[in-house]
């Protein structure tokens, strides 16, 4: 998920999918540069009335990244809540802000990441809150409560959360997610028969694993 500011300056959350193979920059899509390489992604969503993203499995784990990037002038804080969900930081990094392109909408170059930053004594442990600094980039891991329905996650201050730093998030049963699957297989791909299968942890954040894994959710 990437946190930055629209044409107007206004705060925004971004939530990210995978692009195809080949995909150019421009409007809408954001490169990232990892260790494992760099990855190409499209915004799919960053206002409350666009269509939901993640879905997720009650009591399911979950890995999610949160990337801030605008304006260095502009160093706004982004305290990041998820509804439902109770996690741990595992890590922090600065990132190269610069290479998005507030009115584009997307990156110009890959975005960087560069600092290791130590996670604060105040930050160990369960938490349902993270704090993204201006230009940073914060890996969480958590896990889903028990309860279902459709839940949000936003950001905490209160004027940033109403000009639209928030997004749904579809909590279910984990028998009723696999369904879904299956049934978006078979609408991706006619004709061809969808399987089953469990629900493995997710990783959301645009959709973006941590630095381990060289990926961006």
């Amino acid at each position: 998920v990437v946190l930055s500011f629209d044409p107007m300056g206004m705060p925004t959350i971004m939530e990210l999918q995978e692009a195809a193979a080949g995909t150019e920059t421009g409007k809408g899509v954001v490169q990232i540069a990892l260790p494992g390489g760099t990855r190409t992604f499209r915004v799919v969503g960053k206002h409350f009335e666009d269509a939901t993203n993640f879905f997720a499995a009650a009591g399911s784990w979950e890995k999610w990244t949160f990337i801030s990037v605008g304006p260095v002038k502009q160093q706004i804080q982004h305290p990041m809540h998820i509804h439902l969900m109770n996690f741990q930081i595992l890590e922090r990094h600065t990132v190269d802000g610069t290479a998005f392109d507030t009115a584009l909408g997307g990156t110009t170059r890959p975005i960087t990441v560069k600092d290791s930053v130590p996670i604060a004594t105040s930050e160990s442990g369960w938490k349902d809150t993270v704090n993204l600094m201006a230009n940073s980039m914060v890996t969480i891991a958590g896990q889903f409560g028990t309860e279902t329905g459709r839940f949000m996650y936003h950001c905490h201050i209160l004027d940033h959360e109403d000009e639209g730093m928030m997004r749904p998030i579809v909590v279910m049963p984990p028998q009723v997610l696999t369904l879904q699957n299956m049934m978006l297989k078979m609408m991706n791909n006619p004709g061809k028969p969808a399987t089953g299968g469990g629900t493995p942890p997710m990783d959301h954040g645009g959709t973006m694993p941590s630095m381990d894994h060289g990926t961006m959710g």
